[in-house]
């Protein structure tokens, strides 16, 4: 789920305990910045199958497993269904450790841990610590190297030949609307492409909020899934269903011409595959894409430049986190510093950042920037 906006919270969180015996995986992450060192511990406990507590247990994100202990994978494909069903994981605060025998502090629970009704403490473990194997990324094909090599050092989309290809930036106010937004302007860019900018439409995100049940309003969506909703149903203007920026009822007129696309799809085939490579023939072939990365604290007062975050990150997790879905226009290098750069329109008005864009670094996923680009074939109007 991407929530614009919001601070991403860990992705690996406790609901219930299941009574088996775990074993427990940790891992010290460091890190510094002005000279100030930073450490944060986050722990791990994979249950057998040997029943031994009479607790209950379940767990949303039950793969995460798949990347540790020999068993590498770098998408939740790489796991098989026995696999994923014996997997359970769980996060505690503190703990005390004798060889490889690992224990949690009863006492000491995270947030949102509590007792069940019959009195068990959910965070009291003993464990095994285990060994963190990193995830391996899908390399790069020589065909999909050989096309980024060809492409332009730099391009924009909101400046092709003197020509702007990109609508404006709008903003979403203070509905998480952020996935809904960034797949109406892919498609709005896209068919000013198509067309040569003989067509500029503004398409309803309010639509999408109101009436697409696969998202979650202002709860937030996937633009992945906005694309089958586009595909299915078509969207209408602006003009026809205004945005509220609130889950108001879908109250489409039924005069309003719709539009609709052809395809939808992961960049780079599948969830897992994309890259900047990808990314970058995508942009320049077909027009400006959707992208969600992980928003953290110091984002929010980004201003100008490149930006970097400096924080702490969750490396024990082979998910990439995301929380917020914007618009890919371009692409460059600073002639300051030589660092490459991706340019995004964001869906926070014009006053926030570069006139309601923004520049990040490039080539190093970050942020989960090349995680999971989305793009779409609209259908132009005859």
């Amino acid at each position: 789920m991407i929530r614009a906006g919001s601070s991403a919270a860990l992705s690996v969180f406790v609901s219930w305990v299941r009574g088996e015996t775990p074993q427990l995986e940790s891992q010290h992450l460091t890190g510094s910045k002005c000279g100030v060192s930073c450490v944060q511990v986050f722990n791990r406990i994979q249950v057998t199958s040997s029943r031994k507590c009479g607790m209950k247990a379940f767990l949303l994100t039950l793969v995460v497993l798949c990347c540790f202990g020999g068993s590498v994978g770098d998408t939740p494909a790489n796991c098989t269904y026995e696999e994923l069903l014996g997997t359970w994981i769980f996060q505690i605060s503190n703990y005390s450790q004798k060889g490889s025998v690992v224990t949690s502090y009863c006492d000491q629970t995270l947030p949102g841990w509590v007792h069940d009704v019959l009195g068990n403490n959910w965070a009291c473990f003993t464990g095994k610590k285990v060994q963190h194997v990193a995830c391996k990324h899908r390399p790069i094909t020589p065909e999909l190297r050989k096309m980024a090599a060809g492409l332009p050092e730099q391009w924009d989309w909101r400046n092709v030949n003197g020509v702007n290809y990109v609508s404006p930036v709008r903003n979403q106010a203070s509905c998480g609307s952020c996935y809904s937004f960034a797949t109406m302007g892919m498609l709005e860019a896209r068919i000013r492409v198509q067309t040569n900018n003989t067509q500029q439409p503004i398409f309803s995100p309010q639509q999408v909020v109101s009436c697409s049940l696969y998202s979650q309003g202002c709860d937030g969506g996937f633009p992945y899934l906005i694309g089958k909703y586009v595909q299915d149903f078509g969207v209408v203007d602006e003009q026809c269903f205004p945005y509220t920026g609130k889950d108001s009822p879908c109250s489409v007129p039924s005069d309003c011409p719709r539009s609709y696309i052809s395809d939808y799809h992961y960049v780079g085939g599948f969830y897992g595959a994309c890259n900047e490579a990808a990314m970058m023939t995508e942009l320049v072939r077909d027009g400006p894409m959707g992208v969600a990365f992980e928003v953290y604290p110091d984002f929010m007062h980004y201003k100008e430049g490149i930006y970097h975050h400096t924080g702490l990150r969750d490396s024990i997790n082979p998910f990439e986190l995301t929380n917020h879905a914007v618009l890919l226009v371009g692409y460059g290098r600073s002639q300051e510093t030589g660092e490459k750069y991706w340019i995004v329109k964001n869906s926070w008005g014009t006053d926030w950042g570069e006139d309601g864009f923004f520049r990040i670094r490039r080539g190093t996923d970050e942020c989960a920037i090349e995680s999971i680009a989305v793009a779409a074939k609209p259908v132009a109007q005859l």
